[in-house]
């Protein structure tokens, strides 16, 4: 199964704002040009868990 994630970013409210819902983990590399991202994983697959650290380190290198 495809895992599948929710992408959550904070605007100057502090809520969340969803910017898109995806299923393909090639699209993780998509996401490098955004600052603040809080990924919630919807899927308990291992391969969901290494596409959560690579969203995570890509939002703090820029």
């Amino acid at each position: 199964m495809i895992p599948s994630y929710l992408i959550f970013t904070k605007d100057k409210s502090n809520k969340l704002q969803k910017i898109l819902k995806y299923k393909r983990f090639e699209n993780c590399k998509r996401f490098k040009n955004y600052k603040s991202i809080e990924v919630y994983k919807r899927s308990v697959d291992i391969k969901a868990l290494t596409c959560l650290i690579y969203i995570r380190f890509l939002s703090c290198t820029g």
